[in-house]
């Protein structure tokens, strides 16, 4: 399965590596682990998504949103989850 990453995902991923680089050597790591494995699309599909092929790697504080499309493994977007939280009272 040949691995793509959109601009958005790169530089995402670029903001993580400034400040985690360990963090961001473990998303690529298990981006790169399941687009050349065996089950690509072992990982739940996204939530309120329209299409079942968009899927979601959940790691410790990152999510990676990649779609299958035929033989292609598209990174769409690595979030940082804990920028969605929201504050408690």
């Amino acid at each position: 399965m040949r691995l793509v990453w959109t601009d958005e995902a790169l530089g995402q991923l670029r903001v993580i590596r400034d400040f985690a680089p360990v963090q961001a050597e473990r998303i690529v790591s298990a981006v790169e682990w399941l687009a050349h494995g065996p089950f690509p699309s072992m990982c739940p599909p996204l939530r309120d998504h329209s299409t079942e092929h968009v899927f979601v790697i959940v790691n410790t504080h990152h999510s990676v949103v990649y779609e299958i499309d035929g033989d292609e493994f598209l990174v769409l977007t690595v979030r940082d989850d804990r920028q969605r939280r929201t504050p408690r009272p």
